[in-house]
């Protein structure tokens, strides 16, 4: 028996989990686990609501699959109960009632449940394995009710958290609410440390935010009540959101129920803004990926026609331009190939969170810098880099570097020189093609791809010769369009008064997020266009 905490993440829990080993397994056994969880007490702490949300499918195969809820008799008269349509792919599963005595028993079967076959990027599990959800609620409105009622004495505020929230915004304009609502936004997620102590009914429900405020650590649901309580106190509204996080899956709206739900955060109507208070590293406009594009239940929504009542949504997708990685690289060739490399980086959107977390830290800057390079170009040396406002989640990050690599270019063959000595290729934007080996390795899938979030990736490189080299050959110019998104590649040479350099310009934009199974063939040759464009060398060799 063992604890199923999760201290390394800040999660902790009054819930135990007991292993069964079978020793001596060979294939063709079988093992029959038979268990049953009792839902009884001197009282429910979750007043009359039940829900549960159960797999009858894995990822190894079952013989037989059995779902079985027991209740009294005179329960189910008083309050029914409301289930999905379990659905299934090549096998059958059955519902049955009975009554035994004062009980009454719902059993859902299947026998012969094949094995979920797991692929990289696919969707959550919701959406590949058939399951049986059950509650006690009908309606979503029910569900916000209820959860209303739940959390209404939590949200009371207190001075000390009045005060906070004017001092967080005492140098804003009156009139600015967007930067208030940014400056409540940080002081939550810059002072308050994720922290779950999930005990009895507090899976469910927040502690009191005077208290998360005073002791300083809370988890999603937690900082998102402390959140919402903030704002209020400088006059905008919210509304508490119940979330199903994208690494879980779509589900089917029906039933009704909290057992969907695995996280919380705000949303605020009148700027149309999902705030996530435990995003220790996003903007408050940065909507994190596992937020995007995913069933949420807003609490309570004061626009009409709801005038407070819940109701259930789906959040949006940032679009490509939302997430921008632009990178310029000023490269000084060398005649024996080694470069001195000047390195402009700007991130906007979903990569920012990423790079402020990985830079965060001053005194390992310059080391984390180089590492980087040398993945790409072993022996690379960091000579400075500067993150100026890494810290600042309102505020793009900046990265201005310069790099030592001691072989940006290698050495032609003879195949494609003929003859001339001295010649290097260089890699026509600094880098292997990765967009295949990143998103596209399988030949096949059975499920969608889930990419993450549209994106624009904008690179140029300008490599300055040295006075003795010229150019042999450029890249060509490449344009690809697809229902994906768009590639683009220039490569020009120009003499200057120093010498020649050659810029080699490309920008990628991805618009979605999300690839049907279908689509994968026609996407990964997307990719594989994308990798041959990129793939192209820039040849130069001595004069």
């Amino acid at each position: 028996e063992s604890n199923v905490s999760e201290p390394w993440y800040g999660l902790y829990y009054d819930v135990h989990a007991q292993t069964v080993r079978f020793d001596g397994l060979r294939p063709g056994d079988v093992v029959t686990l038979e268990y049953v969880l009792a839902d009884v007490g001197r009282r429910n702490l979750l007043s009359d609501y039940f829900g549960d949300l159960h797999f009858m499918q894995e990822e190894v195969p079952r013989l037989d699959s059995r779902y079985i809820l027991v209740l009294p008799e005179e329960d189910l008269r008083r309050r029914p109960l409301y289930f999905n349509e379990p659905r299934s792919d090549g096998f059958t599963i059955t519902r049955k009632d009975e009554q035994r005595g004062p009980d009454h028993l719902i059993t859902f079967t299947a026998s012969n449940v094949p094995r979920i076959l797991s692929e990289p990027g696919m969707p959550g599990f919701t959406e590949v394995a058939a399951y049986v959800h059950v509650s006690t609620y009908k309606t979503w409105e029910d569900v916000a009710t209820w959860y209303t009622g739940l959390v209404a004495e939590q949200l009371a505020p207190s001075s000390d958290i009045a005060r906070a929230a004017r001092a967080a915004t005492a140098g804003i304009a009156p009139g600015d609410e967007l930067g208030k609502l940014r400056a409540i936004y940080n002081e939550v997620v810059r002072r308050t440390r994720y922290v779950g102590l999930e005990f009895g009914i507090h899976g469910y429900k927040p502690y009191k935010v005077a208290q998360v405020f005073q002791r300083k650590f809370g988890d999603c649901k937690d900082k998102a009540s402390l959140l919402k309580v903030m704002l209020k106190e400088v006059g905008i509204d919210s509304t508490l959101v119940l979330a199903r996080t994208r690494r879980n899956g779509h589900i089917a709206p029906e039933p009704a129920s909290l057992s969907v739900f695995d996280h919380a955060i705000v949303y605020v109507p009148k700027f149309d803004l999902y705030l996530d208070g435990t995003a220790e590293f996003s903007g408050a406009t940065e909507l994190p990926t596992q937020d995007q594009d995913i069933m949420v239940l807003l609490v309570s929504d004061p626009r009409p026609p709801y005038n407070g009542k819940g109701h259930l949504v789906r959040t949006p997708v940032l679009p490509a331009k939302s997430s921008v990685v632009a990178r310029r690289f000023s490269v000084q060739l060398e005649p024996g190939g080694g470069a001195r490399v000047a390195d402009e980086l700007r991130i906007t959107g979903q990569s920012a969170e990423r790079w402020r977390e990985h830079f965060q830290t001053p005194g390992a800057q310059k080391e984390r810098y180089e590492k980087s390079w040398n993945e790409v170009y072993p022996g690379a040396k960091a000579l400075r880099i500067a993150l100026p406002g890494i810290t600042d989640r309102d505020k793009p990050v900046m990265l201005s570097g310069e790099v030592e690599v001691p072989k940006w270019g290698r050495p032609a063959g003879a195949e494609l020189t003929k003859g001339a000595g001295g010649d290097l290729v260089l890699r026509a934007l600094g880098r292997d093609p990765d967009l295949s080996r990143s998103f596209a390795r399988l030949s096949q899938r059975r499920y969608d791809l889930v990419l993450g979030f549209p994106w624009t990736n904008q690179e140029e490189v300008t490599v300055r010769l040295p006075a003795t080299m010229a150019v042999r050959r450029l890249p060509a110019d490449r344009h690809l369009k697809s229902p994906f998104g768009q590639f683009d590649l220039t490569a020009e040479q120009r003499r200057t008064a120093a010498g020649t350099e050659v810029v080699v310009k490309a920008e990628l934009r991805v618009d979605r997020h999300r690839i049907a199974a279908g689509e994968y063939p026609a996407f990964r040759s997307f990719c594989a266009e994308v990798d041959s464009a990129v793939a192209q060398e820039l040849v130069v060799g001595r004069e």
